[in-house]
């Protein structure tokens, strides 16, 4: 009998831990579109849902039943793609995830008090409406000038992101910290500067702005910018990048030892980046969303460590981790569908979540591992059908091209990519695309890794003066690849 009892007290037990808290749950009905549940504690009231039939401009009362509205919850909006306009009270304390993802009708958001504005928590980048709707409206007036309040002292996440008005950003000397993605996607502004008491950026504050100079106070203890980018005060550690529509490609000084929280994040205009030797970190974000014109990105030997994200969505077709990488972050390749990825012997362990590149648990499609089958046992922790044991992408001596390249080019306002197919399987080679005026001038030199897998790209600047392009292969060790020297002659037009 008593086991009967014991039994029953268990069933009754796990099955109170699957039944959520319903006291002070009770989903209400607002007006004609909203539905809203009083906060566990009283205190307040969560905004759960807005009738996916609505078409029109949403305003979320400050007050109800007495009590005042807090918190828009998770996916409140989500099935609200064609309201047009939505009210935010400042009694909003908390945006819940991806409350507004899918409100792809909205026009504007409209506020009464900036501060309050501000001291509202996003949950994610589809927390906040301004990311679709552009437009940010305070007492019904467009904001497109943004002055910071006084005494306001961190920025946080997402809070203006995706404001496209917004044309001028005035920060106070009260900001002590700005968060990640603050003014994200703010594409309409061209400089801002950041005052000298500002002693944490938690990641870039400007991914996406596209035509950004950022300037640091020369006061500022922590943090200086070089060429409109910013930097730790030391140079080791770059911060946030914003210049992709001014400079479409980049390459990172010497003495940079790490890349930041997503300092090189959604470069939708980068056509090239240069990551230099002694780069030894490549943190979380770093490159996420960054769609290159070139597949490849050159890793340098320097490199120990890959964050989390750091490469996803890049539209990159191949990456080879050099030897001394020893972490690979999570997601660090998500969404890159058609990568070949090679992975040296000193990565220390191998995840499905490092590998996945979809949410239907699609593993990175291309894997040459350089050493043995039994060693990637040892070190991955999932069954990849998908590995190519003992890759060799070793330079053999004396190697010469067969043949000719050809070259085929395409013309930008500001550039010319030149493509070809080099037909060369080793790490370390590079392109040089040299450039001459009519008398055989040199006037300049660009260059990009040679891809293992499939064409490569080298992005050249345009000339006036231009009439050639010459093309050679190279090592880095400087020996050549091509003999002897061979030209391969481009006349641009």
């Amino acid at each position: 009998m008593k086991r009967k009892i014991l039994s029953a007290l268990l069933t009754l037990c796990m099955l109170a831990a699957f039944v959520p808290c319903t006291a002070n749950a009770e989903v209400k009905k607002y007006g004609e579109w909203l539905s809203y549940e009083i906060n566990e504690d009283s205190s307040g009231v969560t905004i759960t849902q807005c009738d996916s039939s609505a078409a029109v401009d949403i305003v979320i009362p400050e007050e109800i039943d007495g009590l005042p509205v807090t918190t828009i919850g998770d996916y409140a909006f989500q099935r609200c793609s064609s309201i047009t306009g939505i009210t935010i009270p400042p009694s909003i304390k908390k945006v819940g995830s991806v409350a507004f993802s899918r409100s792809y009708a909205l026009k504007g958001v409209y506020i009464t008090d900036l501060e309050k504005w501000m001291e509202i928590d996003f949950a994610d980048v589809g927390s906040n409406p301004t990311r679709l709707a552009g437009k940010l409206y305070l007492d019904g007036e467009l904001i497109t000038d943004l002055g910071i309040p006084e005494g306001t002292e961190c920025i946080k996440e997402w809070t203006f992101y995706g404001c496209t008005d917004i044309t001028k950003i005035t920060i106070p000397e009260s900001v002590t910290s700005i968060m990640y993605s603050a003014f994200g996607n703010c594409t309409g502004v061209e400089s801002v500067t950041i005052p000298k008491n500002v002693l944490s950026i938690d990641g870039n504050p400007f991914i996406g702005c596209g035509s950004l100079n950022i300037d640091v106070d020369k006061d500022n203890p922590n943090y200086c910018s070089v060429d409109g980018v910013v930097f730790n005060k030391d140079k080791t550690e770059i911060i946030a990048y914003a210049k992709d529509k001014i400079q479409p490609s980049y390459t990172i000084p010497t003495g940079v030892k790490s890349i930041g929280k997503s300092a090189l994040a959604a470069c939708y205009y980068l056509t090239a980046i240069v990551i230099p030797e002694g780069v030894s970190e490549i943190k979380d974000l770093a490159f996420e969303g960054s769609d290159f014109f070139q597949t490849e990105i050159r890793l340098p030997h320097s490199l120990k460590k890959i964050g989390q994200s750091a490469f996803s969505g890049t539209n990159l077709s191949e990456i080879v981790i050099p030897d001394g990488v020893t972490e690979i972050g999570y997601h660090a390749f998500y969404a890159l569908q058609d990568l070949h990825l090679v992975i040296p012997t000193s990565v220390e362990s191998i995840t499905r979540d490092n590998m996945t590149v979809s949410s239907g648990n699609r593993y990175v499609p291309n894997i040459y591992f350089l050493g043995s089958e039994e060693e990637w046992q040892n070190i991955a922790e999932w069954d990849f059908d998908n590995v190519q044991y003992d890759s060799s992408f070793e330079i053999p001596e004396n190697f010469t091209l067969a043949e000719e390249p050809q070259v085929s080019s395409k013309k930008t306002d500001t550039q010319w990519l030149f493509t070809t197919n080099l037909g060369l399987p080793y790490m370390d080679c590079t392109i040089y695309a040299a450039v001459y005026d009519e008398n055989d001038n040199l006037l300049s030199v660009n260059n990009a890794p040679i891809s293992l897998f499939g064409d490569t790209s080298v992005v050249v600047d345009k000339n006036e003066s231009a009439k050639t392009v010459r093309f050679f292969a190279w090592s880095d060790s400087m020996r050549p690849l091509t003999h002897p020297f061979k030209m391969i002659r481009k006349e641009t037009t």
